[in-house]
């Protein structure tokens, strides 16, 4: 218990330092552009991740008019470098496909998301020019799973987290031959960060740069608020939390990523949800859990000209902590890349 007070104490006397530096921006593309498929209304494209293996974003699309894609996108310029095999077309859930991620050799793993009752799935690519394998199928699912998904590890010691939205357990996959996953169940909770509330499910998830503790953020409570929670990845019991300034956290709880760069956690907090009109300066946010929070954020990643409806908080943020660089999807605003401090570019003089 003490130990679990003292890492709390610690991350909320992180809190204090503000003025963050702007990054410099690498690219950014609004919605309704040069990307077709990328819509300014519909909430249809949610999902993002880096792709090591080949330095490519990919970008997952359910376009209601064109088709459901996974779109590679040049991470210097944004630009669109085609699709992703599609195994002669997605089938299964209430969104064919939502969010996707990969491991650090370049497996890249794409989910559906589908509503209780629905069929949920998992597809595998071992590489980009491949065609998608599965790696799990449940047919009828208890409850919705789909809304996030995060990787670590690889090969044989490959694992997956996945979310549901409203939904108090979350999915861990393994797997025996690193191409098929089985799924186990687990209630993460510690009765001093006030869990247990009615529909406190989950938005997002990620895996801790360690490989065995992961992060996640609950909804529709109190807790909706920015604070993200720390868990023990063997006993599913939180260690720890960290809580977003309230200028950081428009609408909450929102996309977030989590890596080490150097000897420093890092993580970069989207913003939630969102009404569309006149808001202006909406940014991704970076906080070191280990000293200084609130260290530096992004420019602008709403859409040019002012915030388009993202009701949801949907989206999806990507370091990539060997080059130094963070990735921003806006659901409905625009798609952004972004240097971090020692990425050659710009040295804030922070290490």
């Amino acid at each position: 218990m003490k130990k679990i007070l003292l890492f709390v104490v610690i991350f909320s006397l992180a809190l204090f330092v503000a003025n963050a530096q702007e990054l410099t921006q690498i690219f950014k593309v609004d919605s309704g552009g040069t990307l077709t498929w990328f819509q300014t209304t519909g909430d249809e494209t949610r999902g993002m991740c880096y792709n090591p293996g080949t330095g490519h974003l990919l970008v997952v699309d359910r376009d209601s008019t064109a088709g459901n894609k996974v779109h590679k996108l040049d991470a210097t310029t944004g630009a669109d470098q085609g699709n992703l095999d599609d195994g002669g077309g997605y089938t299964g859930g209430t969104f064919l496909i939502n969010k996707i991620d990969a491991t650090s050799d370049g497996v890249i793993y794409l989910c559906n998301l589908a509503l209780a009752a629905g069929n949920f799935k998992i597809y595998r690519y071992a590489i980009e020019a491949s065609a998608p394998t599965a790696a799990y199928t449940e047919i009828g699912v208890a409850n919705r799973l789909g809304d996030e998904i995060s990787v670590t590890g690889t090969g044989t010691g490959t694992k997956i987290l996945v979310t549901g939205d409203l939904r108090t357990v979350l999915a861990k996959f393994t797997t025996a031959d690193g191409n098929t996953f089985t799924k186990t169940e687990v209630t993460p909770g510690n009765p001093d960060f006030g869990f247990g509330s009615a529909g406190a499910g989950f938005t997002n998830v990620v895996w801790d740069p360690n490989g065995t503790d992961y992060w996640a953020a609950r909804s529709y409570n109190s807790l909706s608020d920015g604070t993200i929670y720390k868990y023990n990845g063997l006993t599913d019991q939180g260690v720890g939390s960290l809580t977003r300034l309230a200028a950081d956290s428009p609408g909450g709880s929102g996309p977030f990523d989590v890596k080490l760069i150097g000897t420093e956690l890092f993580i970069a907090f989207g913003p939630g949800s969102a009404n569309s009109g006149g808001a202006t300066n909406v940014y991704c946010t970076f906080y070191d859990v280990f000293g200084i929070a609130h260290l530096y954020r992004t420019g602008s990643i709403e859409y040019t000209g002012g915030m388009k409806a993202n009701g949801n908080g949907s989206g999806d943020v990507s370091i990539n902590a060997s080059t130094r660089k963070v990735y921003v999807l806006l659901t409905n605003n625009s798609i952004s890349g972004w240097n971090l401090p020692g990425s050659g570019v710009q040295d804030w003089n922070l290490y």
